[in-house]
């Protein structure tokens, strides 16, 4: 039983103190027991080793065999060090630390930013992830999924900002106005139309958020208005928005 500093709380409150050092994580654990099991191995393979041929050179100089040779105990050592010393994984380290940032170089490519290297050890062992942090884990986009307006309940099928035009079922055209022009006005959010990528190459063009204009609520809001409004010219051109 562990108490006070050593056990489990006590080594969580030292960590948030700053006094205890920074925790080995598990991988590394298991890389320092896999490295001393070597060693071990590694040592006693050398004492061996270097036990059997001194026997075998005493039962020479026992029966004054003339090939018998004093200073093979001194070569029998250097083998038995030289096998110790190989033994040792140096490059271990090495090839983990690649392993990582190969690993975090892939989570990146998933829209996975993972700033240390030893958070791809417990990102890639995770099978359940709870956030309540919007845009960590999503794509910090909001769309307008489902409505009730004027006394009447509507729903987008196909939520999201498509170019595909949102008919609201039981609005005349009278309330359909008053709701896109007070979506419109009351909102801070502009696009922009982006002809090329940040790196200056020519891409298709694409309406973009300004993102020191407005917020995602705006966002969702105006892209509803935008698919209400939608005709089939914009569809085909791309170069005019409803709102």
């Amino acid at each position: 039983m562990c108490i006070r500093d050593s056990s489990f709380g006590g080594k969580l409150i030292m960590e948030a103190r700053g006094d205890g050092g920074i925790r080995p994580t598990p991988l590394q654990d298991r890389l320092d027991d896999m490295a001393d099991n070597i060693g071990k191995f590694g040592m006693a393979i050398a004492v061996l080793l270097f036990v059997v041929l001194s026997i075998i050179e005493a039962v020479r100089f026992g029966r004054d065999d003339p090939a018998a040779d004093g200073r093979r105990f001194l070569d029998y050592f250097i083998i038995a060090v030289a096998i110790i010393v190989v033994a040792v994984p140096e490059g271990l380290p090495l090839a983990v630390t690649i392993s990582l940032a190969y690993s975090q170089n892939k989570m990146r490519k998933d829209n996975n930013q993972v700033r240390r290297l030893k958070a791809c050890e417990t990102m890639g062992n995770a099978t359940t992830i709870c956030s309540d942090k919007t845009g960590t884990l999503t794509q910090n986009l909001m769309s307008v999924v489902q409505g009730y307006v004027c006394g009447t309940y509507f729903r987008v099928k196909r939520p999201g900002e498509q170019l595909e035009k949102i008919i609201l079922d039981g609005f005349d055209a009278e309330t359909t106005d008053i709701l896109t022009y007070g979506l419109a006005i009351n909102s801070s959010s502009v696009k922009t139309i982006h002809t090329h990528d940040r790196e200056g190459k020519a891409i298709t063009p694409k309406w973009i958020w300004d993102l020191d204009k407005g917020n995602k609520t705006d966002n969702a809001l105006l892209d509803l208005v935008d698919r209400v409004l939608l005709e089939d010219s914009d569809v085909a051109e791309l170069k005019s928005l409803p709102h």
